[in-house]
């Protein structure tokens, strides 16, 4: 946790809405563009770049852990 109580999610909320943008925007979606939609949609602009690489770290083993890539296939 940071300074301003910033702290990482337990775990990725309505990830269902995040595939569906993310393939809205690739024919052949990956877990990159997943993060990329992550990104856009759930983390505020003021976040520090530690902030966002911890929460990419984060994403990441989330998405792998929950077999969430999976999604991006069907």
């Amino acid at each position: 946790m940071g300074q301003d109580g910033f702290r990482v999610p337990s775990r990725i909320h309505d990830i269902g809405s995040l595939v569906v943008q993310t393939k809205q925007w690739s024919s052949k979606p990956s877990v990159e563009d997943l993060w990329m939609a992550y990104l856009l949609v759930c983390v505020p602009a003021e976040r520090t770049n530690d902030e966002i690489h911890a929460l990419q770290s984060w994403f990441y083993q989330e998405v792998e852990e929950q077999g969430y890539e999976l999604l991006l296939s069907l």
